[in-house]
């Protein structure tokens, strides 16, 4: 199923595509909610591909990583969560010749994790109540270092949440370079 989806968001994302990069980065994300205390920050990653559109939409596919550690049960616990996400924004003003705002949004499908030291699978996921979806919004601002470099700092706030009965919505800083 995976294939599957992975390879529809290739073919969603090359579809009149104007140029194709491949991008790299980091993220950083917690979780905002009620249900677990004293949370954290965790690194994870983004790699991926990037399409602009003539009209200068720009698309994109990614295997992200998100998660947080907090207070769970009594217990001190890390979750390493890796999604699926495709991805839309667009510029809507120019700071200058090479800094952008942009503004877009984010679909993600969970692929895999590690929570409590155990490695989970989409079987596992479901067992947990675990949503399949996740989709929120971007806000961020892109930098060209040159014609075919830029630098996307972007924020995605998850408007969806994790679990069925928890309160936990994603919140994650996303650095990448496209090339």
């Amino acid at each position: 199923m995976n294939f599957l989806i992975i390879s529809l968001l290739i073919n969603i994302s090359l579809t009149f595509t104007q140029e194709t990069h491949f991008i790299g980065g980091f993220t950083t994300s917690t979780v905002d909610g009620d249900d677990i205390k004293n949370l954290e920050n965790i690194d994870g990653f983004k790699v991926g591909i990037e399409s602009t559109k003539q009209n200068d939409y720009v698309t994109g596919i990614s295997y992200t990583q998100r998660g947080f550690v907090g207070d769970f049960l009594g217990k001190e616990s890390e979750f390493k969560l890796n999604f699926l996400t495709a991805y839309v924004y667009k510029p809507v003003y120019k700071f200058s010749p090479q800094l952008d705002l942009v503004v877009g949004g984010e679909l993600e499908v969970f692929s895999n994790g590690d929570i409590f030291d155990e490695n989970i699978n989409l079987e596992d996921w479901f067992d947990m109540e675990g949503h399949l979806l996740n989709y929120g919004l971007l806000l961020g601002g892109r930098f060209y270092i040159n014609e075919e470099m830029s630098l996307v700092a972007t924020y995605y706030w998850a408007l969806d949440e994790f679990w069925t009965d928890l309160d936990l919505s994603s919140r994650s800083l996303q650095i990448y370079l496209k090339f």
